[in-house]
């Protein structure tokens, strides 16, 4: 992340391969607006997660959000479509949960939310 201005209000970097497409967001956190959110599209599949102060890192009024597609790893995981991920710098409770868009047998309306990145999930 330390590749990411952060003398900009948003840096965002995006890389793909065939097996995975990965997004990297720094972005300064604007206390008291509500509607500010980071939103990733990959393939069929979509991330939301709203700006919030318990998001922010350590060090400054940072947010930084890693966001993860991984293709073809049905079989080793023995899941039913590919794995998508968000990582955040900490083990936090969300005041307003992450939303993650999923297709399902051609219904694109599959919408699955969290509320906690800790360990033990």
């Amino acid at each position: 992340m330390d590749m990411l201005d952060d003398q900009n209000e948003v840096s965002e970097f995006e890389v793909a391969t065939s097996q995975m497409t990965l997004k990297l967001v720094k972005k300064k956190y604007k206390k008291g607006v509500s509607e500010s959110q980071t939103k990733w599209n990959a393939a069929d599949k979509k991330i939301v997660l709203p700006d919030q102060e318990e998001l922010v890192t350590d060090k400054s009024d940072q947010l930084e959000i890693r966001m993860a597609s991984y293709n073809n790893l049905q079989e080793e995981f023995d899941s039913a479509s590919d794995v998508i991920t968000v990582s955040v710098n900490k083990h936090v409770n969300l005041s307003k949960p992450v939303t993650f868009l999923l297709p399902n047998n051609g219904d694109n309306n599959v919408s699955c939310a969290f509320w906690s990145f800790s360990q033990d999930v």
